[in-house]
C-alpha cells in the first residue's frame, strides 16, 4: 500500500467510526426520551390514582361523621360494614354483602330502566331526573367507598406478601448457611477418619 491509499483508508475508517459513535449516541438519546415519556405517563397514572383515593377517603370520612351525628339504623350499618377492616378469610362473604348493598339502593324502576338503556331522558320529568341523579350519586359514592376499602385491603395484602417474601429469603439464607456448615463439618470428619 502506498501512503495515499493508507491515508484514504484511515480517513474512511475514522468516518465510519465517528458515524457509529454518532448512531450509538443518537440511539441512546432516543431511548432516554422514550423512557422519560414512559416514566412521565406512569407518574401521571399514579397521581390520578392517588387523587381518586384521596377523594374516596375524604368522602368516607364525611360519611362517617354524618353517620356518627344522626346514627341511622340501616345507613350506619352499611357504612360500618364497608369501612370495617376485612379479614382475609371472609373475602367471598364480603363480596356477596357488597353486591347486596349496591343492589339494595337500586329499587327504583326508573334507575333500572336507565341502567338498561330502555328510557329516553328527554321524556322524563325533572323531578324524576333529580331523583335518578341522586340515586346514581349515592350508588357512585357507595362504590367509591367500596373501591377505596378494597384498595386499602390490597395494599395490606401486598405488604403481607412482601413480609412473607422477606421471611422466606431469611430462611433460605439460614438454610444455605447451615448447609455450608454441614459440608465443612463432614469434611472435617472425613479428614479425621483418614488420619
Amino acid at each position: 500500500m502506498n501512503s495515499s491509499t493508507t491515508i484514504r483508508y484511515r480517513k474512511s475508517t475514522d468516518g465510519s467510526t465517528s458515524t457509529k459513535i454518532y448512531d450509538q449516541i443518537n440511539t441512546s438519546l432516543t431511548e432516554e426520551y422514550v423512557l422519560g415519556d414512559i416514566a412521565k405517563e406512569a407518574e401521571l397514572r399514579l397521581q390520578q390514582q392517588r387523587e381518586q383515593n384521596r377523594e374516596a377517603r375524604q368522602f368516607r370520612h364525611k360519611e362517617l361523621e354524618k353517620n356518627a351525628r344522626d346514627e341511622d339504623g340501616e345507613d350506619s350499618s352499611i357504612i360500618h360494614f364497608v369501612t370495617s377492616p376485612a379479614s382475609t378469610g371472609s373475602n367471598k362473604n364480603q363480596m356477596i354483602n357488597m353486591n347486596s348493598i349496591i343492589g339494595a339502593n337500586t329499587h327504583s324502576s326508573l334507575l333500572e330502566k336507565f341502567l338498561n338503556g330502555d328510557i329516553d331522558l328527554r321524556s322524563v320529568e325533572q323531578r324524576d331526573l333529580r331523583r335518578l341523579l341522586s340515586e346514581l350519586e349515592s350508588k357512585y359514592k357507595s362504590l367509591m367507598i367500596i373501591n377505596s376499602s378494597m384498595h386499602n385491603e390490597k395494599q395490606a395484602l401486598r405488604y403481607e406478601v412482601d413480609t412473607y417474601k422477606d421471611r422466606l429469603d431469611e430462611y433460605y439464607e439460614t438454610f444455605n448457611h447451615i448447609k455450608r456448615q454441614l459440608k465443612e463439618k463432614c469434611k472435617v470428619v472425613l479428614i479425621d477418619k483418614i488420619i
